[in-house]
């Protein structure tokens, strides 16, 4: 998709792009000079921002007083929804907790070298 088909969270997709270094983008094949709403980047970019999108939006959140507990690289290994909320276990070790809220984002995994076959081929690269 374009960068043009990205709503705003904090900034659009073009303006955070427009605020990265420009050898950050150039490491993604990317020039900066040449950045425009109709064009086509690789999906890691794409990621950094959203990313970049949650943890403004999270600190946000905790400004405005509200509890946001974020866990990353997290197995969860339970999830049951109750009157109480949205109830969670974890790979961590921690006790189940219950929130009113629950996001759960699946992000990517990549197989381990030895996973990996003649036969897959995984995409790091361009959508």
């Amino acid at each position: 998709m374009p960068v043009l088909k990205y709503r705003r969270l904090i900034c659009t997709y073009l303006e955070w792009l427009q605020k990265q270094e420009a050898s950050h983008l150039q490491r993604h094949g990317v020039k900066k000079e040449t950045l425009h709403d109709r064009q086509f980047l690789p999906r890691i970019l794409l990621g950094e921002y959203f990313r970049d999108q949650f943890l403004r939006l999270v600190d946000q959140a905790r400004k405005q007083k509200f509890a946001v507990a974020v866990y990353e690289s997290c197995q969860v290994t339970d999830l049951q929804i109750t009157n109480a909320g949205v109830m969670l276990a974890t790979n961590q070790g921690l006790p189940s907790e219950t929130f009113d809220l629950a996001v759960i984002a699946t992000g990517h995994v990549w197989p381990d070298e030895e996973e990996a076959t003649r036969t897959y081929f995984p995409s790091r690269g361009q959508a």
